[in-house]
């Protein structure tokens, strides 16, 4: 009896082996093949991060406009004053506008790690060729006077500070600081009657004159291409106030001029105001690029 239990018993654990093989065989049948695995994607690297700071160097072109620039006059006498007022040129209005052409350079610095903030400071000059004359024409007295101003700026330059934030490859800015642009001004009347024809008094001043200047604008870094994170392109709008500069008109010509017979002296003070208006579009090329 013992012995035909432990035959039945080993007859059962070899049927168990023999059925195990082959019941893990057909479960890995039904397993995937490594091989039809999809194969592993690289995913793209990150896109190259902006930088900012850096020198960088600006050229772009644009329009440039005057709002309010005006020319006042008084007369330093009573006679002086009558003519201005009958001619109705106490407040003369002088806009111009012109195309400009600007080139400029700067440095900017991204103070704060990990931070859009970026800090620089800008210098640049345009050219210009922005100028206006107005006249006027009257008879009083027996006499037909005719009076002529002239302005123009020719040069306009800034040194201005920069504060403004990088949002990817957009970077937008509030700038401001020192304007300072070559002027020409003139102020002149001529006179003809029965015993006289030519000029009756004018001035003029040419130089250097010296305001603020602000604005805003926004640049974009060029992704890739032939300078990749290097090359942006800007647009700015500037507004810019040069303050008033007075000419002392005086008697001129050989009859009312310094020794003439009717020598007049010093007849009026004309106040001149250059202010305007700058949009330009252009390119920047910054050293730094992108990491």
């Amino acid at each position: 009896m013992a012995t035909c239990s432990i035959l039945r018993s080993a007859v059962r654990f070899g049927v168990a082996l023999a059925i195990v093989p082959a019941f893990g065989q057909a479960w890995a049948a039904d397993l995937p093949l490594r091989s039809s695995l999809p194969p592993m994607v690289d995913l793209p690297p990150p896109a190259p991060v902006p930088v900012w700071a850096g020198f960088h160097v600006d050229l772009d072109a644009g329009y440039t406009r005057t709002g309010s620039q005006h020319l006042k006059t008084t007369g330093t006498n009573a006679l002086e004053q009558m003519l201005i007022d009958v001619g109705n040129v106490g407040r003369v209005n002088m806009p111009s506008n012109s195309f400009v052409l600007r080139g400029g350079l700067g440095y900017d610095l991204q103070p704060v790690v990990d931070s859009g903030l970026v800090v620089g400071v800008v210098t640049d000059a345009l050219y210009t060729e922005q100028q206006r004359d107005q006249t006027a024409a009257f008879s009083f007295g027996g006499n037909d006077i005719s009076l002529a101003a002239h302005q123009s700026l020719d040069f306009l330059g800034t040194l201005r500070g920069r504060l403004g934030y990088g949002l990817g490859p957009v970077l937008v800015y509030g700038t401001g600081g020192l304007a300072y642009g070559h002027v020409g001004l003139s102020a002149r009347t001529t006179i003809s009657n029965s015993a006289y024809s030519g000029i009756y008094d004018g001035g003029r001043h040419s130089g250097i004159e010296t305001g603020y200047v602000y604005g805003g604008g926004i640049e974009w870094m060029a992704p890739g291409g032939l300078m990749p994170g290097q090359l942006a392109f800007k647009l700015e709008y500037l507004r810019y106030d040069l303050g008033n500069r007075t000419v002392s008109v005086n008697g001129m010509g050989p009859y009312f001029g310094p020794g003439g017979p009717g020598q007049l002296g010093h007849t009026a003070n004309a106040v001149f105001r250059s202010e305007g208006q700058l949009v330009t579009a252009g390119l920047t090329y910054r050293f730094s690029g992108a990491n």
